[in-house]
């Protein structure tokens, strides 16, 4: 795992930097460096609305005793592409938008789930309210919710 993080940190910012040139070539310096503050601060702006509304979803499927890990996901997920879009570069910006748009970060949590149930990864703790450490309860990630793996 930590030599693809690596090759991560190193690829990324390769390939934006030649993006950016290849960008700024056609559409000239001045106009590509509007285009990285524009797409900041709309992601900005974005990523806090749409942060806030799901907060509120969260906030309404513990109220109502339903399973929050797919919200929880899907909030990890917002707060990824806020990173992602206050990250100077094309590609980071595409993948924050796609990660911030719900119609795309629907389908995209399905692949994560899948993702994270092929490496075993199918629960999730979450401690309620003031309740000691060790009274964690396990909540189900899996889309069924269903405990075949345990």
């Amino acid at each position: 795992m930590l030599p693809r993080l690596f090759l991560l940190f190193l690829l990324v910012p390769i390939v934006e930097l030649y993006l950016l040139v290849q960008v700024a070539e056609m559409v000239g310096w001045p106009s590509m460096l509007a285009i990285v503050v524009l797409t900041a601060l709309l992601g900005a702006h974005l990523a806090r609305r749409e942060g806030i509304l799901h907060l509120h979803r969260i906030q309404r499927s513990f109220a109502e005793g339903q399973n929050p890990a797919p919200e929880l996901l899907e909030g990890v997920m917002i707060l990824l592409a806020a990173v992602l879009l206050l990250t100077p570069g094309l590609l980071t910006d595409a993948v924050g938008f796609l990660l911030l748009i719900p119609a795309t970060r629907r389908p995209l949590r399905g692949v994560l789930l899948n993702w994270l149930k092929a490496h075993s990864v199918n629960w999730l703790f979450v401690q309620r309210g003031g309740s000691p450490p060790d009274e964690r309860e396990v909540i189900d990630v899996t889309p069924d919710g269903s405990d075949e793996d345990r």
